[in-house]
């Protein structure tokens, strides 16, 4: 932006730039800021749903061994065994999305009226709830992954104890 404003400046139509520098660097510092947290809890709280989806449904599995084990005995390929568990490990991820994402936009809508002053000239508030749908269909997508990934891992290691 600085570039841009010395730009101007040189240009003879233009009478007056007001570039605020102090202004500037100040959102660039808060943006870099909120852009490092937010990676760090992305990376934590993906990890505590992997884990958690991966200790949930090694503790169901657990608990359906007999049956399990019946299913083999009977001929059952080992996709009859392994679809419901992703299944509902996607299940999972699906619903923990849905969940998260109601609770981020009651939050947002919460405090739009404070971001509003707060951001004064930023335009982003109130947030358009296409653009909250839009967020709902990635989120549920992401978490509908993990979901499968956290039980591919529980099924897996079932499996692997299991021969």
């Amino acid at each position: 932006l600085k570039g841009l404003a010395d730009f101007l400046k040189r240009e003879p139509i233009v009478e007056d730039v007001d570039f605020q520098e102090d202004v500037t660097l100040t959102l660039s510092h808060w943006l870099n800021s909120v852009r490092k947290f937010g990676a760090a809890a992305i990376l934590f709280l993906f990890s505590v749903s992997l884990l958690t989806i991966i200790t949930v449904l090694g503790m169901k599995i657990s608990q359906r061994k007999e049956e399990i084990d019946i299913l083999k005995l009977i001929g059952a390929s080992s996709w009859n065994i392994k679809l419901p568990m992703y299944c509902e490990g996607i299940l999972y991820g699906f619903f923990s999305a849905f969940i998260s994402w109601g609770f981020s936009y009651v939050l947002i809508l919460y405090s739009s009226s404070f971001l509003t002053k707060f951001l004064e000239g930023v335009i982003f508030f109130p947030v358009p709830f296409l653009f909250m749908l839009e967020i709902l269909g990635g989120m549920t997508v992401l978490g509908g992954m993990v979901g499968f990934l956290g039980s591919f891992f529980a099924v897996w290691r079932f499996m692997k104890a299991s021969r």
